[in-house]
């Protein structure tokens, strides 16, 4: 027997930990609107090992003998539960932002005061869904928009939080949906400028070096990347998948481990032109061990933020700019 999937629309963030000053919810229907606020903000934050998941149903009730649970159960166990959202700015643009593996789905809200402190702070005082903290995965902006929009017309999700997606008409993309998730594996010195080499030929291996990784880095999500650096547009690369955005890339070599960067004229215009499709990719010891760090703006806060830990870009406006981390930055807990 195929395993039930589950598709809940929520609001959309970029960590769902809580609200902050660099992450707030944006959509999520009239609630939301009203009360600025919503019991999904912490759908990814592990209490206690666990993760406490939330979507507003049509009734305040999930129709679980959908997923195939009997009409007198409360509950559900062993369901897929995939979260979606509308990305701002994008029309039509709903994407899938995460999901759980196996998960406890419950008929109605389970109330529960309060699950930790950061759910306080947020008045997230209930849940539907319940999943180890290890089977939960929480997509990056960036790999959301790489995968097929959720479709809307005849079998696709209405107006409804809470889709079955049991129609034929959107059967192959579940299927594709599942191959996603059974494939992916969930959660379980002072100041430099770091470009090493005033040697013209060093240079441009490391800048080919930045410009290589950030390129492999968006193919491995699925996008078609196209190098345009070449063309003056202001960046290096544009990466694309069919009924999705144009993201903007503009890389950076670096042979140090201190991001210390500078954008020309054009690059920084550019930056703050198309803010939302921009990607700063900084790629840091390129010619020993390459790390790549891909730099998102915030709108939140209005800063240039690093997805996978939290570092801040600081900018000194010039003529262009010049970017860098600031010392003592540390992973965010």
């Amino acid at each position: 027997m195929t395993k039930p999937i589950l598709f809940c629309n929520i609001g959309w963030m970029r960590e769902y930990r809580g609200i902050s000053s660099r992450d707030n919810i944006i959509g999520g229907g009239k609630y939301v609107a009203l009360q600025k606020h919503g019991h999904e903000v912490c759908n990814f934050f592990a209490a206690g090992n666990r993760m406490y998941g939330y979507v507003q149903p049509r009734g305040e009730q999930i129709r679980i003998e959908r997923l195939g649970a009997l009409t007198k159960d409360e509950w559900i166990d062993r369901v897929d539960v995939v979260f979606t959202a509308r990305r701002p700015g994008v029309r039509g643009g709903t994407f899938v932002i995460g999901w759980y593996r196996d998960a406890r789905v419950y008929r109605h809200i389970q109330p529960k005061k309060w699950l930790s402190k950061t759910h306080q702070n947020n008045k997230v005082d209930g849940y539907y869904f319940l999943a180890p903290a290890g089977n939960s995965r929480l997509l990056k902006e960036d790999e959301r928009t790489a995968i097929a929009p959720v479709p809307r017309g005849p079998g696709g999700m209405g107006q409804s939080n809470v889709w079955y997606a049991q129609d034929k008409a959107v059967k192959s993309w579940v299927s594709e949906i599942r191959k996603i998730l059974d494939k992916d594996p969930t959660e379980s010195e002072t100041r430099r400028r770091g470009r090493t080499s005033s040697d013209p030929a060093m240079r441009k291996r490391i800048e080919d070096i930045g410009m290589n990784e950030a390129q492999r880095h968006y193919e491995r999500m699925g996008y078609r990347v196209e190098p345009v650096h070449r063309d003056n547009r202001g960046w290096d690369l544009e990466a694309s998948k069919p009924g999705g955005v144009t993201l903007l890339i503009e890389a950076k070599g670096l042979s140090g481990a201190q991001i210390h960067i500078e954008l020309t004229p054009n690059e920084y215009k550019k930056s703050q032109d198309h803010r939302q499709n921009y990607r700063l990719c900084i790629v840091t010891k390129a010619l020993t061990k390459p790390k790549l760090r891909v730099f998102v703006f915030n709108p939140v806060n209005e800063r240039w933020t690093e997805e996978s830990e939290g570092v801040e870009l600081s900018v000194e406006e010039r003529t262009a700019a010049v970017l860098w981390v600031g010392r003592g930055q540390s992973r965010r807990e």
